[in-house]
């Protein structure tokens, strides 16, 4: 009996579509028991990660979609728990996503090159760093948040009484209700923006070089905020006093504005090379 050509193409895109079905993995999972100032560390280079509290002294850790061609590895040692995606083949992209559940006040490490982080509700220590992917924290308790990034965005919202440290090259940084007795946002080339209350008498550094600086803060309180930009421009809607350059000692242009501080106050620096410093009532 001849096969004709119709009976070879179907054979042919069965084939195809057995070769599909096998080179997807089924979700994985892994559970650890978690006993106090557990560190978890996930290192994933293509896909997300999300990062959550969840009930009990458990991590539970699922990935999806995965291939043949990535394996998850995941170790617990002691109190430290590892997870990490590893390449069976190289230079395959397929992406490893990950749904991780932790203990309220686990510390978290997560190190990703391309996919989204978002890591909330936590109480513990939080460290993410990223080249071009999007890093997302929110609410966040009396805990030390340090985010890092290539070209990748980040957005922190709600952090209360945090240690905060944002550093990143070109991506822009997006900071909501972020107070605690250190915060400092630092890029290159992106853009810095700032809504809430600079509260307390915590030391609040906002730097970038060529980026914009924006902050939008409740109308009615006093805020002691000292702005600097070299070639660019300066407003304040709380109309501080405004500070003449010292000669030499400053360059042309430059523009400087300050508010006065008392004992007790925050102490706010806004500092730009050549973009526009603005802070505004909300």
């Amino acid at each position: 009996m001849r096969s004709g050509p119709h009976t070879i193409r179907w054979a042919v895109m069965l084939l195809v579509c057995a070769a599909s079905l096998s080179s997807t993995q089924t979700p994985q999972q892994f559970k650890f028991n978690a006993g106090p100032d557990t560190a978890i560390s996930i290192t994933n280079d293509i896909g997300d990660v999300s990062v959550h509290p969840g009930t009990g002294r458990q991590v539970v850790v699922t990935t999806s979609p995965g291939s043949q061609s990535t394996k998850v590895e995941a170790t617990q040692s002691g109190n430290r728990i590892d997870v990490r995606t590893r390449r069976v083949q190289q230079g395959t992209t397929d992406p490893v996503n990950y749904d991780v559940t932790v203990p309220m006040d686990a510390r978290v490490s997560v190190r990703t090159v391309q996919g989204q982080i978002q890591i909330d509700k936590l109480k513990g220590d939080v460290a993410a760093e990223t080249d071009n992917g999007k890093i997302n924290v929110s609410d966040i308790g009396s805990a030390h948040v340090h985010l890092r990034s290539l070209s990748g965005p980040m957005s922190v919202a709600n952090v209360r009484n945090g240690h905060v440290e944002l550093t990143s090259i070109s991506g822009s940084i997006d900071m909501n209700a972020v107070n605690g007795p250190y915060v400092s946002a630092n890029t290159t080339d992106g853009n810095i923006t700032y809504r809430g209350n600079f509260g307390g008498a915590g030391d609040y550094s906002l730097t970038t070089h060529k980026g914009d600086i924006d902050v939008f803060l409740p109308a009615n309180g006093s805020y002691p905020v000292n702005t600097h930009s070299i070639k660019g421009t300066v407003e304040n809607d709380f109309q501080p006093q405004a500070i003449s350059s010292p000669g030499a000692s400053s360059p042309t242009g430059s523009s400087s504005l300050t508010g006065d501080s008392k004992a007790g106050s925050p102490s706010v620096q806004l500092r730009s090379f050549s973009g526009k410093i603005r802070v505004k009532k909300q």
